[in-house]
C-alpha cells in the first residue's frame, strides 16, 4: 500500500549548502600532463546561484548559473601547476550557503618522476 523506500525522495533541507558531485573522482592522482578534465554537477534546494574554482589558492574560474536553477552540470579544464596541486571547488546557493569539495593532484615533471627505483638486496655484513 506504500510507497518502496529506493522511491523516497533527496531531502533537502533550506539551510543545507549545495551539493557537489564529480563524474570522476581524481583525489589522490599523480599525472605527467598540465591539465586536468573535471566536471560533475551540484544541486540544492532552492536555487544554485554560482560556482568557483581555485588552484593552490588562485582563484581559476567562477561561473554564474542561470536564475531559477536548482541543478547545474559543469566542465572545467584545470592548469596544474609541477607538483603538489590543492583543487577546491565551490558552489554557493541564493541563500549564501557554500557547499564544496577539496582534494589534491600531484604534477610530476617527467615520466621518470613516477618511476619507483628498484632495490637490489641488502648487502652482505660479515
Amino acid at each position: 500500500s506504500g510507497e518502496p523506500a529506493a522511491d523516497a525522495l533527496a531531502v533537502f533541507l533550506p539551510n543545507s549548502p549545495p551539493v557537489l558531485e564529480l563524474s570522476e573522482h581524481p583525489g589522490g592522482l599523480v599525472v605527467t600532463a598540465g591539465t586536468l578534465s573535471l566536471s560533475g554537477r551540484v544541486i540544492d534546494d532552492p536555487e544554485v546561484k554560482d560556482l568557483f574554482l581555485f588552484v593552490n589558492d588562485r582563484k581559476v574560474h567562477y561561473e554564474r548559473v542561470a536564475a531559477g536553477s536548482s541543478s547545474h552540470e559543469f566542465s572545467y579544464e584545470v592548469e596544474l601547476d609541477a607538483g603538489e596541486n590543492r583543487i577546491e571547488i565551490f558552489a554557493r546557493d541564493d541563500a549564501e550557503h557554500l557547499g564544496s569539495l577539496v582534494f589534491g593532484v600531484y604534477r610530476a615533471s617527467s615520466r621518470a618522476e613516477l618511476q619507483v627505483p628498484v632495490q637490489g638486496p641488502a648487502p652482505v655484513v660479515q
